[in-house]
């Protein structure tokens, strides 16, 4: 957070908001180098220097965006922002995703930017809108597969990016707002930071390394590999792995590959959200589910000229920590290395 100090009175304030992977401007790579939307957040506040003590309802902005299938609007998110607004708040604006149809207003407007304008006299305003649940892929990577998509909806569920929403605003009073940003779910289903299943799912659990690692398998998928089998891998990946902080929670989705045409057979988002195909295994070189985890290990910035690093060590680090697991791949002898060919694996027709 920063904080910039104009005059003696007037302070202003930007916060980074929590994007959405693959929605808005940017849609997830599939070299899976983590990109995402950066909508800002930002505020300006007239600083009272009788006004010291504040509590925190008067110090934070909610905002709560729920998000419904609609299952009769198949390949349509329906998604509503509501927002919680302290008294000292005079002034508050909501970005949406460019992609995103509003369907519905209570206490906005659209202004001249495009964006929506709270009138100042609505106690909870929201705003409802759709974005398509469809993400597809705009170029090849070493998980490619046969089709182009990267999150999606069925009859039965879908697979979708959150979608990213702004806010900016002005108060009274002194100190600095803040947004509790959170997403809910209408129905059956899970959400992550970047990444959300609608419909119906198990859910398992693990523990190691001071990682907890939940795995989300929709009633849809039908694993390869047992939940048990996936923490082994995983639990060996994290353990071994001397790249980058370990997060907290790992968020894993199992995404089912029965007649979907994924475009890559798993994808990574945000610091630690991730999806891999229900038919991936653990005991091959392109092990997807050590990939993905691998890339959110990768906390650094890259430049054009070495993008291409963030597939190639995913790539590297999964086929040796793989080997080293099962001890049956030399990483010394280039004779034992997957071939281009053998770096995604196709579904079966």
């Amino acid at each position: 957070m920063r904080r910039f100090v104009v005059g003696l009175l007037v302070a202003v304030v930007v916060v980074c908001a929590v994007g959405a992977v693959g929605i808005g401007e940017t849609v997830a790579h599939p070299h899976h180098d983590s990109q995402h939307s950066e909508f800002g957040q930002s505020g300006t506040a007239t600083t009272d220097p009788a006004q010291s003590t504040l509590v925190n309802s008067d110090r934070e902005i909610g905002l709560t965006t729920t998000l419904d299938r609609t299952p009769e609007r198949v390949g349509e998110i329906t998604a509503t922002s509501s927002v919680d607004i302290p008294d000292r708040v005079t002034e508050l604006t909501v970005r949406i995703p460019e992609d995103a149809t509003v369907v519905e207003t209570d206490g906005f407007s659209e202004n001249a930017d495009g964006n929506y304008a709270w009138d100042e006299r609505t106690a909870d305003p929201s705003l409802t809108f759709r974005i398509p649940a469809d993400r597809r892929i705009d170029s090849d990577g070493p998980l490619a597969e046969d089709g182009e998509l990267l999150f999606t909806e069925t009859d039965e569920w879908a697979l979708i990016a959150i979608p990213s929403v702004g806010t900016s605003w002005r108060y009274s009073g002194g100190g600095e707002m803040t947004v509790d940003q959170r997403t809910e779910i209408d129905g059956p289903g899970v959400v992550g930071d970047r990444m959300a299943f609608l419909g119906a799912y198990d859910e398992h659990s693990h523990t190691a390394h001071n990682q907890r690692f939940r795995l989300i398998v929709p009633d849809a998928a039908e694993l390869a590999e047992s939940p048990e089998t996936i923490f082994e891998t995983l639990e060996h990946g994290s353990d071994r792995l001397r790249v980058g902080e370990r997060d907290d929670e790992v968020f894993m989705i199992a995404a089912p590959t029965e007649g979907v045409d994924w475009g890559v057979s798993g994808l990574q988002g945000g610091s630690s959200d991730m999806w891999v195909g229900d038919d991936e295994r653990v005991d091959t070189p392109t092990n997807v589910w050590v990939h993905e985890y691998v890339h959110a290990r990768q906390n650094y910035e890259t430049t054009d000229e070495t993008r291409w690093f963030t597939e190639a060590s995913a790539t590297y680090y999964a086929a040796l920590l793989t080997s080293k697991k099962a001890g049956s791949v030399s990483t010394s002898s280039s004779d034992t290395w997957p071939t281009a060919r053998q770096s995604h694996s196709p579904k079966p027709s």
